[in-house]
């Protein structure tokens, strides 16, 4: 049995609403995007403590890694705020499982994900089961709108969003006064599809379009401008 075998059997038994596609993450393709990802985090995560806001030094703290925390837990005086860091390859802004509801599959829990699928009944009303992966095996798209990532990163917790290649954003409110415009996507769908490495979940996965994104003028990975209340603490 190799590791993606291994790995696949364990996750088969961990309980959570989010997918874990081990072939996507630990492939060959997805074992450099996990270590692209990790690798700009942790870029953020360096500047960040370099820096001052209103005369305090920011304490920048990484979480464990969860899908449900905040990627950079930070604080300055008084102020603590959380940020999102997206490398360039990535395109997509959460997900959830899906589960069996009186309606076929759907969302009980009240997210943004449920309010995207709204009314829509999905695959006809029918059941997910393994035995019946082919019916699923097609993805479904849904329209949503362009603040739909902010409000999901806003209600997770992260007032900024950090994106390789494009910069820094607010998530509904520049609460440090950065000067950042609002992230908003034109091209932001919902992405339902089966994972195809077991045919055991459906996931609905919030995604966006980069080439839709203006730039942002300020960044705190190191390579644009500072937002301007930014300072970097000379002495490091």
């Amino acid at each position: 049995m190799d590791i993606l075998e291994l790995l696949e059997k364990v996750l088969e038994h961990v309980s959570c609403d989010y997918e874990i596609d081990v072939k996507r993450y630990f492939g060959s393709k997805g074992k450099n995007c996990l270590k692209n990802g990790v690798k700009y985090e942790t870029q953020c995560f360096e500047m960040l403590n370099r820096l001052f806001y209103d005369s305090f030094p920011i304490q920048a703290q990484k979480t464990a890694g969860s899908k449900n925390e905040v990627d950079i837990v930070c604080k300055a005086g008084e102020q603590t705020f959380g940020i999102e860091i997206k490398n360039k390859g990535a395109f997509e802004g959460g997900s959830k499982k899906l589960v069996e509801t009186d309606h076929g599959m759907g969302i009980k829990d009240d997210c943004i994900h449920k309010h995207v699928i709204g009314n829509n009944i999905l695959y006809d009303g029918r059941i997910f089961s393994r035995e019946d992966h082919e019916y699923f095996k097609n993805d479904i798209y849904i329209d949503a709108s362009p603040q739909t990532i902010s409000e999901y990163y806003a209600h997770k917790g992260s007032q900024y969003i950090q994106i390789e290649k494009l910069g820094l954003y607010h998530t509904g409110e520049d609460i440090l006064n950065l000067g950042v415009p609002l992230f908003r996507c034109e091209n932001t769908k919902l992405r339902i599809r089966s994972t195809k490495h077991r045919y055991t979940d459906i996931t609905a996965a919030l995604q966006f379009d980069r080439k839709t994104i203006t730039k942002s003028p300020y960044s705190i990975d190191g390579t644009g401008d500072l937002p301007p209340s930014l300072k970097v603490i000379s002495s490091i």
